[in-house]
């Protein structure tokens, strides 16, 4: 828990036409975590899981601070279509998706 101020509160649902989706972090670690569950995971997947799931979002936070982005929201849970479909219902827009150009890691 903690305070904002409230010029500073970024939603999910004022996203804009034109805006770019800018992923901080590789998708995939709710797969990985059940892979890992699993003991179906190589190390080098483990390693690279740990260290992005260990990472803080702190400089992310700053450069959207600084540049200023029109909405935002995590994909934790939902996953990046999930959270992408509910800014794209909030805000009345649509999207599309190019998964060549989305990090994510990689399994086993």
């Amino acid at each position: 828990m903690g305070t904002i101020h409230p010029d500073r509160i970024y939603d999910n649902s004022k996203a804009k036409p034109g805006d770019s989706l800018i992923l901080t972090k590789k998708i995939g670690t709710g797969i990985v975590s059940t892979g890992v569950k699993r003991k179906v995971c190589s190390d080098v997947v483990i390693e690279e899981f740990t260290l992005s799931m260990a990472a803080l979002n702190k400089r992310a936070s700053e450069i959207m601070s600084e540049i200023g982005v029109s909405t935002a929201t995590d994909i934790t849970g939902f996953g990046l279509i999930g959270h992408l479909s509910e800014v794209l219902i909030a805000s009345k827009l649509r999207a599309r998706l190019y998964p060549a150009a989305c990090p994510s890691l990689m399994m086993p």
